[in-house]
């Protein structure tokens, strides 16, 4: 059961839902299973991975951010690229949240992590064979969560950020030809 637990939260975080409400009530079994993940397929040392993010520069004190209470683990990627992308202001893929908030920055994470903070590694997938579930549920969009090459880890209580200069991605879109 712990098991199938886990599953549900990792497909449902990489398919962009916010599953933090269900790790809040199976913390134990998601830790647990990522644990033994962890032991059993890697990767026995850390990484550095990165995350772009849009903020309100006012959120960001000394070139850095602080940990949002309720958010219970943190997506990053391995690919600088694709972080660039998800954290520029002239990106596609930011085209409506700019609208919404037209004075939000674009800003990079960039982390090394140790092992024991990991969730979710994307080379699980293969290592446990849950591909074919992955390609089941989300069919042609299985290819963009293989692009991402996503690593999830357990958040810190703040991130040094730089700012990511408008245009940098070179309009790279996830989920897109």
């Amino acid at each position: 059961e712990a098991i199938k637990t886990y599953w549900n939260f990792v497909l449902n975080a990489l398919s962009g839902r916010n599953p933090d409400a269900y790790f809040r009530s199976n913390r134990q079994d998601i830790e647990g299973i990522a644990g033994l993940l962890v032991k059993k397929y890697g990767p026995t040392s850390g990484k550095t991975v990165y995350r772009g993010i849009m903020l309100d520069p006012s959120e960001v004190k000394d070139g850095k951010i602080g940990h949002i209470e309720h958010i219970m683990f943190v997506s990053f990627t391995e690919d600088i690229r694709i972080a660039v992308a998800f954290g520029d202001t002239e990106n596609p893929m930011a085209e409506f949240m700019m609208t919404q908030y037209p004075n939000h920055q674009g800003y990079l994470i960039t982390t090394d992590y140790n092992p024991s903070e990991l969730l979710f590694h994307h080379k699980w997938l293969d290592d446990a064979n849950i591909w074919p579930v992955v390609i089941q549920a989300f069919g042609d969009h299985a290819k963009y969560m293989e692009m991402q090459k996503e690593v999830m880890l357990r958040p810190r209580a703040s991130y040094n950020v730089v700012p990511i200069p408008p245009g940098s991605s070179g309009g790279i879109v996830v989920g897109k030809e």
